[in-house]
């Protein structure tokens, strides 16, 4: 009976200890357990803010292309521009070139014009005499060509 005692209170030394080895183990594994839950939540939490992140740099992204589309726009429209106001410029380049050609020439024309009126200036004074008047003239001349002279009125007298 000692014996199996002994047998007993060994047993249950042994059945303690593999309880108390167990309980070990379990108590180990629940802190790992909770160790890893910890590093879950505290993956979950980066994992969220890794999608805030992304989110964000979609819209940025988004707002991006956005502004790089709408600046294509602007500078499409800016070379638009910059045609229209170089053709401008060319006509009106091709304007002044006639314009200047045209003075030059009526510069020319006044100048020759000028040395006409003074050469015309520096001949004597015609006389210009009107139709009505040519006829009013050649009467005066008939009557002073008709009418007999002073002197030869009185040769015919002596």
């Amino acid at each position: 009976m000692a014996d199996t005692m002994h047998e007993r209170s060994s047993d249950g030394d042994g059945l303690a200890r593999t309880i108390s080895v167990v309980g070990l183990s379990i108590s180990q594994a629940a802190d790992e357990l909770q160790q890893a839950a910890e590093r879950l939540i505290a993956a979950e939490e980066q994992a969220r803010e890794a999608d805030i992140r992304v989110s964000t740099a979609e819209e940025q992204l988004a707002q991006g292309a956005a502004k790089t589309a709408e600046l294509l726009t602007l500078i499409q429209n800016a070379k638009e521009g910059q045609v229209e106001a170089e053709e401008k410029t060319r006509r009106a380049e091709q304007r002044l070139q006639l314009t200047t050609e045209r003075n030059q020439l009526l510069e020319e024309q006044v100048a020759e014009l000028q040395t006409q009126l003074e050469e015309a200036e520096a001949q004597p004074a015609v006389t210009v005499i009107l139709d009505d008047e040519r006829t009013a003239l050649q009467e005066a001349i008939a009557a002073e060509v008709r009418r007999p002279s002073p002197r030869s009125s009185a040769s015919p007298s002596r």
